[in-house]
Formats: C-alpha cells, sequence, structure tokens
C-alpha cells in the first residue's frame, strides 16, 4: 500500500475537523476514494451524485495532474503520492 496525501478544499474541511488534507494508505486511485469515504463517510454526498459519479463541479488531480475518475480509476499509487480534490468556480 502506498501512503498518499488526499487534499481537499475547505468548504469540505468541516466534515474532516478542519483540516484540509488527509493521510490514506491506498494502492490506486479508486482504493484512495475508497479509503477517504470509509475514513470520513459524511464526504460521499458531496463528492459522488446518486449514481456514483463524481459530481460535475468536481475536478481531481493526481500530483498536479488533472485525471478523469471515470478513466482514471485504476492509475497506480506510490508513496508520497497526493491526490487533490478541487471545486470548479464559477459565477459572474
Amino acid at each position: 500500500m502506498a501512503h498518499v496525501t488526499v487534499r481537499l478544499p475547505g468548504l469540505l474541511s468541516r466534515f474532516t475537523d478542519g483540516e484540509r488534507q488527509v493521510t490514506l494508505d491506498a494502492d490506486s486511485v479508486e482504493d484512495c476514494f475508497d479509503q477517504l469515504l470509509e475514513t470520513v463517510p459524511a464526504l460521499e454526498p458531496h463528492l459522488f451524485d446518486s449514481h456514483g459519479d463524481l459530481r460535475a463541479h468536481l475536478r481531481v488531480f493526481h500530483n498536479g495532474d488533472a485525471i478523469d475518475l471515470a478513466i482514471d480509476r485504476d492509475a497506480c499509487l506510490e508513496d508520497g503520492d497526493t491526490v487533490t480534490i478541487l471545486q470548479a468556480v464559477s459565477g459572474g
């Protein structure tokens, strides 16, 4: 298992006692999300819709590179990797 850091948007830190990052052990991006939801189950409705798809206003990055969770779920993680979840901002 790889020791990875998940960075969360500030608005979701209320579910992690104010912490904006969570450290997990995971082998793949999918495993990382599984572990994150096991550790902080209250995040699930804020990250995924009722069909289990990542909410449209969220973006995921692996070590700074944008990934498509639907395609890159099996991407392998290594010790020290970072998975960042960002909320898209829109408006005018």
